[in-house]
């Protein structure tokens, strides 16, 4: 990638933005009644990063198997994806087991992941429909996004190099895996919330939002698309049309059917990209989104109002939801400085032996 495409980043903040208060308000029966509709479908925020998983791939990496598929070129792409994601991810994954086995021993929980869950973890498989327990919850759709790695060089061809109609076949094989899993009745807080590791439904969802994120790659090259998507009025249609119809309680597939069309746009960077998602706050949460994402779990703010509401009342509430939003802010900052960007730059330097940029 030749240069960074700061609003893609800044969705990207947006996103996880989205899942944490999702998360953290989804404890807390006080804020069913505030919610924005968008926040109370925040479990969406995760197709937001596949769709953008699928598009900046392609946008970094399509042109090296656009001919064939060569061993050193697949080699160093799965190394430049796990140098990504590998050393944040395994540190959760141990803080969490840590953080189980230490309310084990004092016996304020009984022990439901056994060895073999924590090894496929660390594989990266536990989502892959073995059954295994989640030990980390979040790391799931990580588990999931490593699969779509693996076989991104032979999807990467169909869906952006080769004749319209087998990225034709790529698009309806995405709608079709998306249908499954809103046909399955498995969502857990809508109907394409599928997470269960007993199911191959969230391999399904993944592999259905990143390829619709590669079949947006193809379509970004389209000179139709550069002609009427580039306008800041394309973006601000697309973005009031997902408002609307989270507000209206829309079906999924049909707030999931912006997100495609929203990444393409922001790829363009209209005025109003940039104003909205390339500012500095956007563009800083998009850099750290990953930590902010993986991290935001071990933090509860519900706890804290058990105590607080005793003395401030419902203002506990918000104020307890505002330190944890803080925390879990700082706390990634951390991360992203100390564990995650120096960890991508040693396994790069380690596995691939050359100089590395860290913009990868």
């Amino acid at each position: 990638m030749n240069r960074e495409i700061k609003a893609l980043t800044g969705l990207r903040g947006a996103a996880a933005l989205i899942v944490v208060l999702y998360h953290f308000s989804d404890r807390d029966a006080y804020f069913q009644n505030y919610l924005p509709s968008l926040i109370e479908r925040g479990y969406l925020g995760v197709d937001i990063f596949f769709v953008l998983s699928g598009f900046v791939m392609a946008l970094s990496y399509a042109r090296y198997f656009k001919d064939e598929i060569t061993v050193s070129d697949y080699t160093a792409f799965l190394v430049k994806r796990l140098a990504r994601i590998y050393p944040l991810y395994i540190v959760i994954t141990l803080v969490f087991q840590l953080k189980y086995e230490l309310s084990y021993l004092s016996g304020s929980w009984e022990r439901n992941f056994h060895t073999a869950d924590f090894i496929a973890t660390v594989l990266m498989i536990q989502a892959w429909d073995f059954g295994f327990s989640y030990v980390a919850g979040t790391t799931w759709s990580l588990s999931t996004e490593f699969l779509a790695y693996i076989i991104f060089p032979v999807v990467v061809f169909y869906a952006v190099f080769a004749r319209p109609a087998y990225a034709l076949g790529v698009f309806v094989l995405s709608v079709a895996f998306l249908c499954a899993c809103v046909s399955s009745h498995l969502g857990v807080n809508g109907p394409l919330d599928v997470v269960a590791s007993s199911s191959v439904l969230p391999v399904l969802r993944c592999l259905a939002g990143f390829c619709l994120g590669l079949i947006g790659y193809r379509l970004s090259q389209v000179e139709a698309c550069r002609k009427y998507l580039t306008s800041s009025a394309a973006l601000l249609a697309a973005l009031i049309g997902l408002l609307l119809a989270a507000h209206f309680k829309a079906h999924d597939l049909i707030l999931f059917a912006f997100f495609p069309m929203i990444v393409l746009i922001l790829y363009f960077e209209p005025a109003v990209a940039k104003l909205i998602f390339a500012n500095p706050a956007s563009y800083h949460l998009g850099v750290i989104s990953y930590s902010i994402y993986l991290v935001h779990p071990l933090f509860n703010p519900t706890r804290l109002e058990l105590i607080a509401e005793r003395y401030v009342g419902n203002i506990a509430h918000p104020l307890s939801l505002i330190t944890m939003i803080l925390l879990s802010w700082g706390v990634a900052y951390v991360l992203y400085r100390f564990v995650e960007l120096p960890g991508r730059l040693y396994v790069q330097r380690i596995f691939l032996r050359r100089p590395v940029s860290p913009a990868v």
